[in-house]
């Protein structure tokens, strides 16, 4: 498949929420609890072969397979859908996952909160001891110190995160403007806005922008953007302490990119709305130039976006114009949300414009 035969891109997605028992995380033994009775929905479990600890469960659809799992503590529930390429099934197999696990997790008395960020970090943390927390317990930290940074920083944020199948070389040459399109993430689908005693239109993103020292390259939005496959992974070689890619826009190594830095929506028509908007992005970035705004400027516009949710009207109003001119490359399927997307923004130029 070409990456520009756009109505043949599969799409997949990573769904968190918060989930609490009382105002408490749930307790490891009611989270096995959980995993047991998602196995009465046709689930099955994944143990780690040792004390029978269940590590997640799975279960094979007629799309594809879906994991249900904690993110790394026991009060963050992720679902992976299998990558799909249209819209409606997307919706109907969200709302499938989604109410099978807010049902086992009521019978519980266990709760799903939704949102991106935590206020204040939960009294009692319940994390996987594994080799991931060590590393994140013990990274170096941010030069100067933010009053965002916490060594557990990941145990109190959630997202929606998205797939596309688009990796290759036409991928790493069209990253630095799919990155001056991430303003619109914070701009559209912000759910974060206190974190810590800080509060920003759209905090989550800004947590992640000071999680990490400068020496580690490839975390948020990196302020070096590699234009090919070779220094991009040299961007990871060189970066000190390296655990994972946490770009916003990360390749991941079977085949995707995902795009990491939208906060956790409460609603499948809000995730189908991100979805739509990665693919827009990409369409666009592959078949439109836009070369008018140099790296240093984007990330400084999407910093200030995040902080304060006010665009540069110019960049907004270019980019929309951007985002028309690719319409006869959308897909059917999508054409309806592409277009709530591109609504949603005139509106916020319009009030913009008339302040």
């Amino acid at each position: 498949m070409s990456l520009t035969d756009f109505d043949k891109i599969y799409i997949g997605i990573e769904q968190e929420h918060f989930a609490f028992k009382n105002n408490r995380p749930p307790q490891y033994e009611e989270i096995q609890q959980f995993f047991r009775l998602m196995r009465q929905r046709g689930y099955a479990h994944v143990h780690n072969g040792l004390d029978g600890v269940i590590l997640f469960v799975s279960k094979q659809t007629e799309f594809g397979t879906i994991k249900v799992s904690n993110d790394f503590c026991t009060h963050i529930i992720e679902a992976s859908l299998p990558p799909l390429i249209n819209p409606s099934q997307i919706r109907q197999l969200f709302i499938n996952i989604w109410t099978d696990i807010s049902e086992s997790l009521l019978q519980l008395g266990i709760s799903l909160q939704y949102g991106a960020s935590l206020s204040t970090k939960p009294d009692t943390l319940i994390v996987d001891r594994n080799n991931r927390y060590d590393l994140h317990a013990k990274r170096q930290r941010p030069t100067p110190y933010s009053r965002l940074w916490d060594p557990l920083f990941t145990t109190m944020m959630c997202a929606t995160q998205i797939h596309l199948e688009i990796i290759g070389e036409q991928f790493y040459r069209a990253l630095p403007t799919l990155y001056s399109y991430e303003y619109i993430s914070p701009l559209l689908f912000s759910n974060s806005s206190s974190y810590l005693g800080e509060i920003m239109h759209c905090i989550r993103p800004m947590v992640w922008q000071n999680a990490f020292s400068k020496n580690y390259y490839v975390f948020g939005y990196p302020e070096q953007i590699p234009t090919s496959k070779d220094a991009y992974n040299s961007r990871i070689a060189d970066s000190i302490g390296f655990i994972r890619d946490y770009s916003f826009i990360a390749p991941r190594e079977f085949g995707t990119a995902e795009f990491r830095s939208t906060c956790s929506q409460n609603s499948v028509d809000d995730v189908l709305l991100v979805a739509a908007f990665r693919l827009l992005s990409w369409i666009t970035a592959v078949r439109v130039d836009d070369s008018d705004y140099s790296q240093p400027e984007m990330r400084g516009h999407f910093l200030r976006v995040c902080q304060t949710g006010k665009p540069d009207i110019n960049i907004l109003q270019n980019h929309i114009s951007n985002f028309e001119k690719s319409e006869k490359c959308w897909p059917k399927q999508w054409c309806e949300l592409f277009n709530i997307i591109i609504f949603r923004l005139k509106t916020i130029l319009s009030n913009s414009v008339s302040l």
